[in-house]
């Protein structure tokens, strides 16, 4: 997702979709999905309280902690850091 439309309701509608169905043909192949949003995914799926449910085998850990066996914890905190910067510049926005 370009970080230039975060605010605007149809580019996030569509990316959410997307990633719905990318989590509902996970779902088919593995049954339950654990999934951590990135830096590129709508900036929806980073809301810890109203988070929308993409799909029903799906469970966003953005947050949160999941135990997955009696010694093995998965905790996910997901999205990136500002990319590197030189001389106020950042990189994706240098000329390589």
């Amino acid at each position: 997702m370009d970080n230039k439309q975060p605010n605007d309701i149809a580019v996030v509608s569509k990316f959410e979709g997307d990633v719905a169905a990318i989590l509902e043909e996970a779902g088919r192949v593995a049954g339950k999905v654990v999934y951590l949003p990135g830096n590129h995914d709508p900036p929806t799926l980073f809301d810890r309280d109203e988070a929308p449910s993409l799909c029903s085998s799906a469970y966003n850990i953005h947050c949160r902690r999941l135990r997955i066996a009696k010694n093995l914890v998965l905790v996910g905190f997901g999205g990136a850091p500002p990319a590197f910067r030189q001389n106020g510049v950042y990189c994706s926005e240098m000329k390589l």
